[in-house]
């Protein structure tokens, strides 16, 4: 496959990806994107964020902050950054929402709707055709019963209650796993299942629990463990051991053991393992394997566990592409990857390129961070501390921080909500609250 600009290489938007470059792109993440499965690591609390749980509470409500250029912060305008958390009108009951977003973010509400907003140039609204940008969310009318979703760059990615995986958006790389599918989809599409016989459905990959979609690659969950790769492979994203290529149906990720979550970024991608260790594929650009070494050279498709003691019994993975997170069951918060803006959290600056994961610092440095649910944007951190308040680190250069000022090296709080489920954006928060 054609090499691909893929990644920001600066603070600033307009740049790589994430706007206008090989083609249109959105959310990242991408996964941008998250995605990572982001949630409280418990079911009493009654929002969450793509774990694809059900809401206990209608009144769920999602704020959101920072950058708003094509209405991404689905306040109803577009234009000025947004820099106090805000709640987004109209939309209650939501249960999940994405990491990543670019220029576009969705949610998924308790009743099975998907809701969508930012911009609609390739289709990420989903329903039949291309429009401007809007800031006011909008029903993508193909689901009544998704049980799960995820936005990347410029495509997005559902489950249905029935356990089929559907996508729409950019096609450019092979994102909607099946091949028949145009070049942009404008309305969902069911994924193939590619060269597998083992999941049946006639042809279409089903038992599906969630599903990530990154820059240029999206991932999928069965019920049986096993996780799915199509798209863009440039970097090793399809985690097969194979040569660096993309394909336009689902590749099964060789992976040692069953996962349990998982999460597509720019390039790199995670999954949690049912032995309670993170593994990691693709890029290695900023040391984002996690195995020791920061190089290119060094990407791979093989899906490895990442180094260190620390890794065992982690209860989440997050990542955008540039950084990835780890949360383990003693709350502590783990990070490795590219530092630049201070997203390792050790309340130091300079710590960029690292492949070996730091246990990121408490709020202002002394300490260690205790989170219960961890999320990440392009250039910033999020969690929600034990207590149920927010913290960001990292980048703040649209007031995604909220009131911080400039770049933070270390957790600051955010302050005016507590949370029940976060994720972020390129230069954007969300925060889901239970009322």
């Amino acid at each position: 496959m054609a090499a691909v600009q893929r990644r920001r290489r600066s603070g600033q938007r307009g740049q790589g990806l994430f706007e206008y470059g090989v083609i249109v792109v959105g959310i990242a993440i991408l996964v941008i994107t998250v995605i990572t499965l982001i949630g409280s690591k418990t079911a009493a609390n009654a929002c969450q964020v793509s774990a694809g749980l059900t809401a206990t509470s209608a009144g769920c409500a999602i704020y959101s902050l920072g950058y708003n250029g094509h209405g991404e912060l689905g306040q109803g305008t577009t234009g000025a950054d947004v820099t106090t958390p805000t709640k987004i009108p109209g939309l209650t009951g939501v249960d999940q929402t994405t990491d990543g977003g670019s220029v576009n973010s969705m949610v998924k509400k308790n009743d099975g709707t998907v809701w969508t907003w930012g911009d609609d140039s390739v289709g990420q609204f989903g329903n039949g055709g291309t429009g401007a940008a809007s800031g006011t969310p909008t029903k993508v009318t193909a689901f009544s019963d998704a049980i799960n979703v995820s936005q990347g760059a410029n495509f997005a990615l559902a489950v249905k209650g029935d356990g089929t995986a559907w996508a729409w958006g950019t096609n450019a790389n092979g994102q909607m796993g099946n091949a028949g599918a145009s070049n942009p989809q404008t309305s969902p599409i069911e994924v193939q299942a590619g060269a597998c016989t083992c999941t049946g459905g006639g042809g279409f990959l089903n038992n599906v629990t969630a599903v990530a979609a990154g820059g240029l690659t999206a991932l999928a969950l069965t019920k049986d463990g096993n996780v799915w790769a199509w798209g863009d492979g440039g970097t090793g994203e399809m985690g097969n051991g194979g040569a660096m290529v993309g394909s336009t149906t689902p590749v099964q990720v060789v992976l040692p053991v069953g996962a349990t979550a998982i999460s597509a970024g720019d390039g790199i991608m995670l999954a949690l393992g049912s032995d309670g260790k993170a593994y990691a594929w693709g890029l290695n650009e900023n040391g984002q394997l996690g195995r020791g070494g920061v190089c290119p050279c060094l990407n791979s498709s093989t899906a490895a566990a990442v180094g260190g003691a620390w890794n065992s019994g982690v209860q989440q993975v997050s990542t955008t592409g540039q950084f990835c997170l780890a949360l383990k069951s003693d709350n502590s918060v783990w990070a490795w990857g590219r530092g630049s803006q201070g997203q390792m959290g050790q309340s130091a600056a300079g710590l960029d390129n690292n492949s070996t994961p730091l246990q990121v610092k408490g709020v202002g440095g002394p300490g260690t961070l205790a989170a219960t649910s961890i999320a990440t944007g392009y250039y910033h951190a999020l969690a929600i501390q034990t207590d149920g308040t927010v913290v960001g680190w990292g980048q703040n250069a649209h007031g995604e921080l909220a009131g911080a000022a400039g770049s933070q090296t270390s957790p600051f709080v955010i302050n005016g909500v507590s949370a029940k489920a976060i994720a972020g954006g390129t230069d954007t928060t969300f925060i889901v609250t239970a009322s």
